[in-house]
């Protein structure tokens, strides 16, 4: 597998360092370095080389805990879930002005570097986010019918379907290797419900390898 060189670039707003608005602690740079230590960049994303730029707003509270996150602009694939789930471990890390109820939007721009991306034409980039939703879709099915049959409720004999379907969404040993990599990524940054999260899929294509860490960490 090609290495690669990830570069994630945070470009804040111009109104993050007015007077009176609220700023992360320690400044741009520090919440640079921040996103460039905390963001996994998404494998979807990754493998189809789609690098784009996220915009999200949110809200600070008086300690600086991030509420209401919302995908203000985005490619509407991984790349938006990603930048959602980095946005809320900067919780407690800024400084917010007394009776501050800003509105705050960030740009997060994913570049990606060094990964043979020179190959991949715009065409299929574009043809690669289109796909997304419909992996999406079947993806679902997959996870339903895994959900169902835990509970005693699946049709059995649409398996083999569901099996060869698995195979068509690369879901195969080295998929559940890296979820339990990036899950463990995670609980390092103390993110335990992105986590969580990510162990669920596990659950939801009939693997046990994470059960361990869900059993450890996930109510």
């Amino acid at each position: 597998m090609i290495m690669s060189t990830l570069y994630i670039f945070l470009t804040l707003v111009l109104s993050f360092f007015q007077e009176d608005s609220p700023t992360f602690k320690g400044g741009k740079q520090e919440l640079e370095t921040f996103f460039a230590k905390h963001i996994i960049y998404p494998e979807f994303s990754k493998n189809n080389c789609i690098e784009a730029t996220v915009f999200i707003s949110f809200k600070l509270d008086k300690e600086g805990n991030v509420n209401d996150a919302k995908i203000e602009s985005g490619p509407g694939i991984d790349l938006d879930e990603e930048a959602l789930r980095v946005i809320k471990l900067t919780n407690g890390k800024w400084d917010v002005p007394k009776n501050n109820n800003d509105r705050l939007t960030i740009p997060i721009n994913f570049s990606l570097k060094d990964y043979a991306c020179e190959k991949r034409s715009g065409d299929d980039i574009k043809k690669a986010i289109a796909y997304y939703t419909i992996r999406d879709g079947l993806e679902n099915t997959v996870f339903n019918y895994y959900k169902n049959k835990a509970i005693g409720k699946a049709d059995e004999s649409d398996e083999d379907k569901i099996i060869s379907l698995k195979k068509d969404l690369g879901f195969d040993e080295e998929f559940e290797e890296a979820r339990l990599e990036e899950a463990r990524k995670m609980l390092k940054q103390k993110d335990v419900e992105g986590a969580c999260k990510t162990l669920q899929i596990l659950k939801n294509i009939g693997s046990n390898k994470g059960d361990r860490l869900i059993a450890e960490n996930c109510n």
